[in-house]
């Protein structure tokens, strides 16, 4: 043999063993779960066990009436806000904007924005409707009463603060975290502001495949 093709062999068995040692590397990161430096990065914290959304009565943005613990067959971000928000709200909904168009549509249709008014005094269903769907028309807006609102608020973990609606121009403050809930309308964690829309894009997805 010559020598030529003894270092062609070498090479080719080195590439082998490398695409071998990444397989199974990944196999081994599948077994034992998300990577938790890369979740970090993404700002998602899981939660050590899931807890069940509670069942509370609100109304869509198409008037549907829902029940909060029948949101099931697919994974969503719950977000906290309302439309007179004057910073937050419109800058984080139309960072998920952004984080759709990074995901590849099958995990577009597995993921969902669920959007919780927290001023349910001013918006309204028509308001609502106008104002997630200039975001993304998939996004889907949540009203109810206030006592539901605090409840949901509470049991998922992200807290706001009730408005004096008797002054003219107020304002809501509230959470700006985003809670994971999982297929079977579990909260099973929690995304960080700032959103970090490339690592987000990157783990979602994988995290959607691994968890049940």
């Amino acid at each position: 043999m010559t020598t030529a093709r003894r270092t062609a062999l070498v090479i080719v068995a080195l590439i082998a063993l490398i695409v071998a040692a990444s397989l199974g590397y990944r196999a081994f990161q599948a077994e034992r779960g998300p990577d938790p430096a890369a979740l970090r990065e993404a700002g998602i914290i899981l939660l050590p066990k899931s807890k069940p959304l509670p069942a509370l009565e609100f109304t869509t943005q198409d008037k549907e009436a829902v029940s909060t613990d029948t949101l099931k067959g697919q994974w969503r971000l719950f977000f906290f806000g309302y439309t007179f928000c004057p910073d937050v709200c419109p800058a984080t909904l139309a960072q998920l904007r952004q984080l759709f168009m990074k995901l590849p549509e099958r995990d577009r249709d597995r993921l969902g924005v669920t959007f919780v008014t927290v001023d349910p005094a001013r918006d309204t269903p028509e308001r609502l409707k106008q104002y997630i769907e200039f975001f993304n028309p998939r996004f889907q807006a949540l009203a109810s009463s206030l006592e539901n609102t605090q409840k949901l608020s509470s049991a998922i973990g992200i807290p706001f603060i009730p408005a004096d609606t008797t002054k003219e121009h107020y304002t809501v403050d509230h959470g700006a975290n985003l809670a994971l809930v999982n297929p079977n309308a579990e909260i099973v964690g929690y995304v960080r502001q700032p959103l970090a829309l490339d690592a987000l894009a990157r783990e979602l997805p994988a995290l959607m495949s691994d968890q049940p």
